[in-house]
């Protein structure tokens, strides 16, 4: 039994489950983020929490692959529907990559523009008076090459000093479908249009021994100075098991420090397409479609962890057991698109089918994993259904997690389609609140100062000084606190 999370003064189900309904998003007008009813994730609705109080929404396939982004405007209180935007090119699946790149802006990725060359733009948050939009194709004016199928902007990341970057795993500069990542670091002003430009193409990020059928920069995860990348085409003497590799910003410059594959050698293991670092710790996702049965050997997002410079596997994060009096449970795409933050992991399980010995499989509709680690490895928080917890029945691949905060898309029905915001319970989650009693004072001063010294006072504040989400607690988070407790 946890904090009275909600204010009641009752034990009610919001302690007892630990984790809080908050609000449902709706698509402004039944229908629209209809998506063949999340049949593929290819077709999903993204989600993205961009500072806390806003809400990125990417709908690749509307409007039979245009694409549409939404943005909600303070959508934790804001029950006003989110503003739709576009970019009028057919086939473009504008939409289909959408991150926070923090420092009042965000990025979205289209990897049909152009056509199949792929292109990304970056949106300025909801209270730029001139509401920024560019719609521009990027196409790299700079002298880099890029295929006509690069699918430039399939992934998009920041590492959160103007420095934005796009994976295009259809490039073919070490053979089809090898693929990079473009990283941009200039820009021109362009006069016809106030207040947009276009980002000038500075490189290319390939790997050391890249080859044909890799898709390396499929998708890209930045924390710090480090860089996840994933290459699910990666064959290895097991067959195609997928790969990531992990780059250090060093002078500069994207250096290759790692290369991650599958330790199983029964290929129970397989690494898909989607990646998500937090300072030491990585979570690689499951292949599209994975199937899980609960009475066999299970599989699930691979854990990595960062131990004296080298990355070791530390887990695998196979589903939950099933419920008392169910013999057995199926989950269908387990695991396939996996969020950290803040020391937790969550990710979906879009449709799962419970049977009992002796009588028909029944659907029961998706659910949300949440591990978190602690001094015993990564525990399985919570599990989270869509009947408890007012989200829809089938979920799709895509959450969002920000701190105690998450967001799940997915469908009740054609025209039913919507966003759950659901917060975690207990003392609320206070940036700034280093030693987590709910407010900012003198104390939280003396943590922030121990963590910088090296002498922390509990394991839990290192992560929480990191307050300007650079990927490490330093000097440049103190004029960060300073503003928070002047507040």
């Amino acid at each position: 039994m946890g904090a009275d999370c909600n204010n009641n003064g009752v034990p009610d189900a919001c302690e007892q489950l630990e984790w809080q309904f908050i609000h449902n998003v709706n698509e402004p007008t039944p229908g629209i983020w209809r998506d063949e009813a999340f049949n593929s994730p290819d077709d999903d609705l993204r989600v993205a929490i961009v500072d806390y109080n806003d809400l990125l929404i990417g709908n690749p396939d509307e409007n039979d692959g245009v694409g549409a982004v939404y943005y909600d405007c303070e959508y934790y209180n804001d029950q006003t529907p989110p503003e739709r935007f576009d970019n009028y090119f057919s086939g473009s699946r504008f939409g289909s990559a959408i991150v926070d790149s923090g420092y009042s802006y965000t990025m979205v990725g289209y990897a049909g523009a152009s056509p199949g060359a792929g292109a990304f733009t970056p949106f300025m948050d909801c209270y730029d008076p001139f509401n920024i939009f560019d719609f521009t194709p990027i196409l790299n004016p700079s002298p880099l090459p890029i295929s006509p199928d690069a699918e430039l902007g399939a992934s998009v990341a920041s590492d959160r000093y103007d420095s934005p970057m796009a994976g295009a795993p259809g490039h073919d500069i070490n053979g089809a479908e090898s693929g990079a990542v473009y990283v941009f670091e200039d820009f021109n002003d362009n006069p016809l249009q106030p207040y947009s430009f276009e980002w000038i193409g500075d490189y290319i990020i390939t790997p050391a021994d890249g080859s044909a059928g890799q898709r390396f920069g499929q998708h890209i995860d930045i924390t710090g100075d480090m860089m996840a990348v994933s290459a699910p085409g990666n064959v290895s003497p097991m067959g195609n098991l997928g790969a990531v590799y992990i780059f250090r910003k060093i002078d500069g410059i994207w250096t290759e420090e790692a290369k991650l594959t599958p330790d199983d050698t029964s290929s129970v293991e397989r690494f898909g397409p989607y990646v998500s670092i937090e300072r030491d710790h990585l979570i690689v996702g499951t292949p599209q479609g994975t199937y899980v049965i609960s009475s066999e050997n299970p599989t699930g997002p691979v854990a990595f962890r960062r131990v004296n410079n080298v990355w070791v596997e530390v887990a695998v994060l196979t589903p939950p057991p099933p419920p008392q009096m169910v013999d057995i449970r199926y989950s269908l795409d387990y695991g396939f698109a996996p969020k950290l933050s803040n020391g937790m992991v969550a990710f979906s399980c879009v449709r799962s089918i419970e049977q009992v010995i002796g009588s028909l499989p029944q659907s029961v509709g998706g659910y949300v994993v949440i591990f978190r680690w602690t001094a015993n490895g990564w525990i399985r928080d919570a599990v989270l259904s869509g009947t408890e917890y007012g989200m829809p029945i089938q979920l799709g691949n895509f959450v969002d997690l920000n701190r105690h905060t998450l967001a799940v898309a997915g469908t009740s029905g054609p025209s039913n389609n919507f966003i759950t915001i659901l917060r975690r319970c207990g003392i609320p989650d206070v940036l700034g609140d280093i030693d987590s009693d709910g407010d900012i004072d003198t104390n939280d001063a003396a943590a922030l100062a121990a963590v910088l010294v090296g002498t922390p006072q509990n394991a839990g504040h290192i992560d929480r000084s990191d307050l300007n989400e650079d990927g490490s607690a330093d000097g440049r988070d103190i004029s960060v606190f300073v503003n928070l407790i002047l507040q």
